[in-house]
């Protein structure tokens, strides 16, 4: 059951359990209907209560696989775990600059009005990616 569903659950069941006094000692509710209706309230109550643990039971085992509740790792094992990344990042931006590089060259011997805008283009997109010295 999502919280959304619960909450109105409980925000129902709140309000019968309060109602419930108020229609028996106004004489709507004879004292067995009352105390009948409190009792389905509260066998309902218990429910949820059940229902809560079993997910909370559920969720738990879940941030248990996934690691949540595993030990911080030391700055120089995050360092190590996340050196591979970086280095794959790097590769994939090396990719997409020799691509630019063989569009480019491309474009520039085979378009003859085109071509030479996108080379310079892309001669400046180049120069802003070479590392400053």
């Amino acid at each position: 059951m999502s919280a959304h569903n619960r909450r109105w659950v409980y925000l129902i069941s709140g309000l019968i359990a309060a109602i419930v006094p108020i229609l028996t000692s106004v004489g709507v509710l004879d004292t067995g209907q009352g105390e009948s209706t409190n009792q389905i309230v509260l066998s309902l109550a218990s429910l949820l209560g059940a229902g809560g643990a079993v997910t909370a039971a559920r969720v738990t085992h879940k941030q248990i696989a996934e690691g949540i509740h595993d030990p911080a790792l030391s700055p120089i094992d995050q360092i190590q775990e996340a050196v591979p990344k970086v280095l794959a990042q790097q590769q994939q931006a090396n990719d997409a600059v020799d691509q630019l590089r063989q569009v480019t060259a491309a474009l520039s011997g085979t378009v003859p009005v085109v071509g030479p805008m996108v080379g310079s283009l892309a001669d400046q997109v180049l120069a802003q990616l070479q590392p400053q010295q």
